[in-house]
């Protein structure tokens, strides 16, 4: 057969075309809202709620567009239930269903807490159906390490990375 640069040139071409077309057939992800559903989620089995207790700053969330940073407050009520919310605003009752997760009134979907630091310094929290997921951190700033190993965190769960949105300060 025939060698050379031209039909190596040509062969590559040919394989590399195979592959582009294979990878254009496989299926979609089912994406709802900032998540694949169809990957795996699971609340962290790491949780004492009392712990979440106190201000946090978001330092990331799933959006459309950069949002501003901004503290959020946790209230630990000690009854099996949470009141959160904006630092200077209203505080939504968020009851502990099971575990590592809380449902809030009104009817809002159930909130997971995917994963948190042994510190309680960072946590990545998440819904199931993808419409919510946000990095909160005890700091305005730092925990390089612990950030990342939250967007690892919503990348495993399926979450489209791409749309997380750092909040500018």
């Amino acid at each position: 057969g025939e060698t050379g640069p031209q039909v190596t040139v040509m062969r590559y071409a040919a394989v590399s075309a195979l592959v582009l077309g294979l990878t254009g057939c496989a299926p979609a992800p089912d994406m709802a809202g900032f998540r694949d559903i169809s990957a795996p989620i699971a609340a962290t089995t790491r949780f004492e709620p009392q712990r979440l207790d106190g201000t946090w700053w978001v330092r990331a969330e799933f959006a459309q567009t950069p949002t501003a940073a901004r503290q959020v407050r946790y209230v630990w009520n000690g009854d099996g239930s949470f009141d959160i919310g904006p630092l200077d605003g209203v505080l939504v009752r968020h009851d502990v269903s099971e575990g590592a997760r809380w449902a809030a009134s009104g009817g809002a979907p159930e909130i997971w807490l995917l994963w948190v630091d042994t510190g309680y310094r960072t946590a990545a929290l998440g819904t199931p159906d993808g419409s919510f997921g946000m990095i909160l951190d005890r700091g305005a700033a730092g925990g390089t390490d612990r950030i990342a190993a939250a967007r690892d965190i919503f990348d495993w769960f399926g979450y489209d990375l791409t749309r997380l949105q750092e909040t500018q300060r």
